[in-house]
């Protein structure tokens, strides 16, 4: 049975080790539009981080496509994390859980939240350190309050996983050209951090993509965006279970 917090330090390890891997995490609301059978919307509640998919659109369909094929992938050290029974209607989770054949690349949605966000704040921008480091996120971040270097930074649009799909052969483009390796690429967009992390570790696998997702909010946003962000919070306390 996997451990919560040991999950984190594999991944801590791996990248200390400058072992490349790639991951996706796919939370309910990105399954929810994988099924596509109903429309999903976030940007509604005046999140402009958030994003949204409604059924019929030509370019939201083309996007949903290019997110199923993230989560559908079964390439090596491609990594991807679902939800887990503790956070998700447990048969729900454990259905999700089953249908994936390959469980060795399997791990948590939340493996960087809730219970194991206070390592990962504690820890992370120290081993980011080690590691020239990108990032992707929302254009109203501020990727100089980090507390670690950037050597460069994409700003994305809201819901950019529909709006902003040029950027995958821009960042292609750029790793090529300026001859990118061993290096880490952390993305922040909703779904198009699982769309992108994937793109880019099928077209060059020497280098780390992350779907880092809300857990450097506190930087970016020079505020708490999750409950998690809270010491002491019942989300920050909470040790996500697996299923097996």
């Amino acid at each position: 049975m996997k451990d919560y917090a040991e999950e984190l330090w594999k991944f801590f390890d791996m990248l200390m080790n400058n072992e490349n891997f790639a991951l996706s995490r796919f939370g309910d609301g990105e399954l929810t539009v994988i099924e596509g059978e109903k429309d999903f919307d976030m940007l509604k509640v005046g999140k402009d981080t958030e994003f949204a998919y409604h059924q019929g659109s030509e370019k939201g369909e083309i996007s949903r496509t290019l997110l199923k094929e993230s989560y559908e992938s079964t390439l090596p050290n491609y990594f991807k994390g679902i939800p887990c029974a503790c956070c998700v209607m447990k048969e729900k989770a454990t259905e999700i859980y089953d249908e994936i054949e390959d469980k060795d690349f399997l791990t948590w949605a939340n493996i960087f939240v809730n219970g194991n966000y206070p390592d990962f704040n504690t820890y992370f921008p120290a081993i980011a350190l080690e590691r020239d480091c990108y990032l992707i996120s929302h254009k109203t971040s501020q990727p100089d309050k980090l507390p670690f270097m950037l050597e460069n930074h994409w700003p994305v649009d809201s819901n950019a996983w529909i709006e902003n799909l040029e950027m995958i052969e821009e960042i292609k483009d750029y790793i090529e050209v300026m001859e990118v390796k061993n290096s880490l690429f952390l993305v922040s967009a909703g779904p198009f951090a699982n769309i992108l992390c994937h793109e880019l570790w099928k077209f060059n696998q020497d280098n780390t993509y992350i779907d880092i997702g809300s857990a450097l909010d506190v930087y970016l946003f020079q505020k708490p965006t999750r409950f998690y962000h809270y010491n002491n919070s019942e989300n920050n306390l909470k040790k996500c279970n697996w299923f097996e």
